[in-house]
């Protein structure tokens, strides 16, 4: 393995190991906590208010199969940038209109 693909691996397995504690969801098992709407958001490093956001479930896990290929592109670079571009992800209620 060369050096940059042995950096982007640990990289990786770094995102891993710290998206479980990013994902933290609202504490209880209330019956509108297992109803609501989750988001995981990709907050921009370098202009604020601006990022990526993904539907998820309450622990932060996305459907790849149910997004489309733009969003599921969109997605995986947001993963890859994490530290780069974006800040840790962040999941939280979705702002439902």
């Amino acid at each position: 393995m060369n050096r940059s693909a042995s950096h982007l691996a640990n990289r990786s397995t770094a995102f891993a190991a710290t998206l479980p504690a990013a994902l933290a969801g609202p504490a209880g098992g209330s019956a509108e906590a297992a109803h609501a709407a989750y988001e995981v958001r990709f907050e921009s490093l370098f202009h604020p208010g601006r990022g990526l956001t993904f539907p998820c479930d309450a622990q932060g896990r996305v459907a790849l199969h149910r997004l489309p290929d733009r969003a599921r592109e969109n997605y995986r670079r947001a993963q890859s940038q994490v530290g780069v571009e974006y800040a840790t992800p962040a999941v939280r209620l979705a702002d439902l209109h």
